[in-house]
């Protein structure tokens, strides 16, 4: 992406207008993240602006937004700790207070949860080369030489230029949270769940419209239950007086023909069946998601 097509903080922050909690930020998350990473001189100021609108839209009371990890927000609660959110879902979130001592290329180093950290400088450092191991302490084993200029200017504007022009084996220099694009996220879990809930909820929103729709036909079977024929269904279906649920069923009945008819008739013990299968389908799938992730 060049640089005259990444917005600033307060083209950014317009977007927020007619927003709330439950919205999607997914887009928002991708545009911080480029102008993070196009622009590191002044990023604070420009981050400023987008969590003022957000906080004037009441969304994420409290809660700074200071970088952009895959597709998850990294932001600072009022007491200071790490919280990461899911910018596709915000109800997804999670304080964060890990820190650990973790040398970065033989420099003696404390790191948060955000990426963020200090680090005490070794013999013959410059801006350049911690900006440089830094990246690769992070995973960007080859950073190329504008993403080690930008995280630069970051450790300026941290720091100061003059702490970094006149550096001392064993000054202490801050560093900024890891900033990373992409669609990774720390709340696969999370989704995992969320779409096996939603996907069981209309599983057994099909399955009692269905047994509403059986209920209202007479046809029944010793053994097998009740039972449907395409004509019942398509003559039930120009009936005004079904109810919702009733009309509901009938159409799942309609749509779904193929996968639940047998013999040419849809059967009660079928769609029994259907639903045991469907729902043991959306448990595997969650898992296998969750694995994977």
């Amino acid at each position: 992406m060049a640089k005259s097509e990444v917005l600033t903080g307060d083209q950014i922050a317009k977007q927020v207008a007619g927003r709330n909690e439950n919205s999607s930020f997914a887009d928002i998350a991708r545009e911080i993240h480029d102008m993070m990473d196009h622009r590191p001189k002044g990023y604070g100021a420009e981050l400023a602006k987008i969590n003022d609108a957000l906080h004037q839209a009441g969304i994420l009371p409290g809660i700074d937004i200071t970088g952009v990890q895959g597709s998850d927000f990294i932001g600072k609660n009022p007491s200071g700790a790490t919280v990461k959110l899911d910018s596709t879902d915000l109800g997804h979130a999670k304080v964060d207070t890990t820190q650990s001592s973790t040398p970065i290329f033989g420099r003696e180093a404390t790191v948060n949860a955000d990426g963020s950290g200090t680090l005490k400088a070794k013999p013959g450092d410059s801006g350049w080369s911690i900006a440089s191991d830094l990246l690769k302490s992070q995973g960007n084993q080859n950073p190329s030489p504008r993403e080690i200029a930008n995280l630069s200017l970051q450790l300026e504007q941290l720091n100061g230029k003059k702490a970094l022009q006149h550096l001392q084996p064993g000054d202490s220099l801050k560093f900024p949270p890891a900033l990373k694009g992409g669609f990774d996220t720390s709340f696969v879990a999370d989704r995992a769940n969320d779409t096996e809930d939603a996907t069981k909820a209309q599983i057994n929103s099909n399955f009692d419209a269905a047994w509403a729709a059986f209920k209202k036909n007479t046809s029944w079977t010793l053994g097998a239950g009740y039972n449907l024929s395409q004509n019942d269904i398509d003559r039930f279906l120009s009936d005004s007086s079904l109810t919702s649920q009733e009309r509901q069923g009938f159409q799942f009945f309609k749509d779904n023909w193929n996968m639940l008819s047998r013999d040419g008739k849809i059967w009660e013990n079928e769609v029994k069946a259907w639903k045991d299968t469907a729902t043991k389908q959306a448990e595997q799938d969650s898992f296998e998601t969750r694995k994977d992730g």
